[in-house]
């Protein structure tokens, strides 16, 4: 859903970045997967980085420092997790880029969801219950 709303917004054609998770972790290498393969359908979509941050809101601040300081043009940030999103949001509005791009989330945890309309567009896909087991 992440990767199809990207490429909605951008028409098919953008510069992306993606955030990862923890290397090695479940959850990072099947959202990464997840959304490298449908990106990878669209030719005009170019990923410019993807750079781990931990799921960390702290680390997605610097790496997106990083990323925002190597690439000029940046469309859409995708981050494995909403704490990730709010570090990059957090870096591109003190780089005074908020109005270059916008940031893809997921979880949709609630501090992100309280900020969504705050900052700038911010999209959150939710992992379905039906795919975890209750005790």
């Amino acid at each position: 859903m992440a990767a199809a709303y990207v490429v909605e917004q951008l028409g098919g054609m953008g510069i992306v970045v993606e955030l990862e998770g923890i290397t090695g972790a479940s959850a990072a290498r099947e959202r990464g997967q997840g959304f490298d393969t449908y990106i990878a359908k669209y030719p005009d979509i170019k990923l410019a980085a993807k750079q781990t941050a931990d799921f960390d809101r702290a680390k997605g601040m610097s790496v997106m420092e990083n990323i925002l300081q190597a690439q000029p043009k940046i469309d859409a940030v995708f981050a494995q997790n909403d704490e990730m999103a709010l570090g990059a949001i957090q870096a591109i509005k003190a780089a005074n880029r908020q109005n270059e791009m916008f940031v893809v989330g997921f979880d949709a945890v609630l501090d992100a969801k309280a900020k969504q309309f705050l900052i700038f567009i911010l999209f959150f896909i939710v992992q379905p219950t039906s795919n975890f087991l209750f005790f």
